[in-house]
């Protein structure tokens, strides 16, 4: 999987970025009609799903929780998968609702950390294998990690 990430074209590296992008704005903002545009009909999600579920599902994640709505702010970073399918892109999103009253002057994390429990964090990764600029695959990361660069470099 890493070797094929490495001989993928600069076009088509942006092309995957751009979907990367637009599958986080597509979930934040609850536009579901454009993550019909970006999933592979043939695609398989969160293990079993077929693409209307899988687009159900992601529905349900964000607007199920009614206390999600009085969030007062959300981070997004990306990273990498390294379990049993290693190297796909992870988006990571926190949900956070913290106390004005009472927030630390850092709330510095990195990418994979624990949700912090002062900040009353709901976080959500979802590592994304992207093809011919449509994504094929959804699914949860068990482990993940912030850069290959070090794979790279040892592989």
């Amino acid at each position: 999987m890493l070797q094929e990430i490495s001989k993928i074209t600069l076009e088509e590296k942006r092309k995957n970025e751009l979907i990367l992008y637009q599958f986080q704005l597509s979930f934040l903002s609850g536009s579901f009609s454009s993550l019909d545009d970006i999933l592979d009909d043939k695609g398989i999600y969160f293990r079993r799903m077929n693409k209307a579920r899988a687009i159900a599902y992601l529905f349900g994640l964000l607007h199920n929780d009614d206390n999600r709505k009085k969030f007062l702010w959300v981070e997004v970073k990306y990273g990498y998968s390294y379990d049993q399918i290693p190297g796909e892109h992870v988006i990571e999103i926190r949900y956070m609702d913290p106390d004005p009253n009472d927030l630390p002057e850092t709330t510095e994390y990195n990418f994979g950390d624990k949700p912090r429990e002062f900040l009353k964090e709901v976080v959500h990764r979802f590592a994304l294998q992207i093809t011919k600029g449509r994504i094929t695959r959804i699914r949860t990361p068990r482990k993940v990690i912030a850069s290959i660069s070090q794979l790279e470099l040892n592989n």
